[in-house]
């Protein structure tokens, strides 16, 4: 899907696109790496109990496992760095940088900007 080095095209809060690169991906990339994820935490979370005697905790339990499972995947928010496309915005490293953070994907974003492709 996309991680940290990926390009992108970001729309502003304005709608306007800029060229991007990646500099953070938060949550799970795929859906198969989001499932493995929570057998994972679920199978520490029963260990735990067990060992400690206390109850599993609801999320971890096998039926909420499996409806969290079948939940749609949603793609994940970034952050990135794009180049101000103000052409008089510039300092002695040459044009100025901006960044953005928790960009949502298109998919997940109703308004007109502030998401990535």
């Amino acid at each position: 899907m996309v991680a940290i080095g990926d390009t992108v095209v970001f729309h502003d809060p304005r709608g306007i696109a800029h060229r991007a690169l990646v500099t953070a991906v938060h949550g799970q990339t795929t859906k198969e790496a989001r499932d493995a994820r929570y057998d994972e935490d679920a199978e520490k979370m029963r260990k735990d109990a067990a060992e400690h005697g206390h109850d599993v905790p609801h999320w971890a339990t096998e039926e909420s496992i499996a409806a969290h499972k079948a939940a749609p995947f949603v793609i994940p928010s970034i952050n990135l760095v794009y180049v101000v496309g103000e052409e008089d915005k510039t300092d002695s490293y040459g044009r100025q940088i901006d960044r953005a953070t928790s960009v949502p994907h298109k998919s997940s974003q109703t308004a007109h900007g502030y998401y990535y492709l």
